[in-house]
């Protein structure tokens, strides 16, 4: 199975953003999954994408977003994501909490990291899927 996380900014973007870069993030997802790669979350991402809502009370993206991500591949954090998080951000030169996504989809083998984030444009730990917007 070819695992690939999808960052927040690709949710937030596909949920939230412009029409047109909404259309641009909607041709890259089905692509992938039509070459078969395996869509994965994890609770990081989670907590990106949906913190904004609840607080503005945006009840109907919040249901949205949930009834969404529970149909992808959850992906675990484990003892070590601080520890290992902490290396990945030194070498990637990224901010703590990218740097927890990059350490928990490398922690479970995923192959492509997905994201519109220049961050990860020149990403080493994982193969970057980088979608220009």
């Amino acid at each position: 199975m070819k695992l690939a996380y999808i960052d927040s900014c690709i949710w937030i973007t596909r949920f939230e953003g412009l029409p047109v870069y909404k259309i641009r993030i909607m041709q890259e997802l089905e692509h992938l999954a039509r070459s078969g790669w395996t869509f994965c979350t994890s609770e990081v991402v989670w907590l990106e994408v949906l913190s904004k809502p609840i607080q503005q009370g945006h009840d109907d993206i919040v249901r949205k977003y949930t009834a969404f991500l529970t149909t992808l591949n959850m992906l675990q954090h484990h003892p070590d994501v601080f520890t290992n998080a902490l290396n990945i951000a030194s070498k990637e030169h990224l901010k703590a909490l990218d740097a927890i996504h990059v350490e928990i989809a490398a922690h479970h083998a995923c192959a492509l990291f997905v994201s519109s984030d220049p961050h990860f444009q020149h990403l080493t730990t994982l193969t970057p899927h980088w979608i220009k917007l």
